[in-house]
């Protein structure tokens, strides 16, 4: 089973690669024990991990909701890094940057300091991870702030 970031990634290969652009509108609440709740617009739960990991590659708005479920705001568009910000990752970074890792492929702009916690999307604030690491650190962030 693929996971919520991988479907999107493939979806997009499949209809016209780095030229595509896809819109996803994630609805994001707070339950009542203090947790992020997040979903697409048919429904579709958008875990916590999956969310950061979505953040990090991807353009997203997303839409707030009171806890009767009335959309109250709407973030600012966030971008992933540019293709300049990346070109210079690839040349800084070379391969995944979690320790003792050396794939060099699959790799995917990271923020160390997340942009929901107030990281910027600038090069001191990025790092290189492929696709398992960047899922398994995203997942530890949300098991650490429980």
């Amino acid at each position: 089973m693929r996971s919520l970031p991988d479907s999107c990634r493939h979806q997009l290969a499949a209809g016209g690669g780095s030229g595509t652009q896809a819109e996803v509108v994630v609805h994001v609440s707070t339950a009542e024990d203090g947790s992020i709740v997040a979903a697409l617009s048919d429904g579709t739960p958008v875990p916590e991990p999956q969310l950061g990991e979505l953040l990090c590659e991807s353009t997203v708005w997303a839409l707030l909701h009171d806890s009767e479920g009335q959309p109250i705001d709407a973030s600012p568009l966030r971008k992933a890094p540019t293709t300049r910000q990346m070109r210079l990752l690839e040349a800084r970074d070379k391969c995944c940057q979690y320790e003792g890792c050396t794939a060099r492929s699959f790799l995917h702009a990271h923020h160390v300091i997340h942009r929901a916690r107030g990281g910027k999307t600038v090069l001191v604030n990025l790092i290189l991870l492929c696709s398992f690491h960047h899922r398994m650190v995203h997942e530890q962030e949300c098991w650490e702030a429980a």
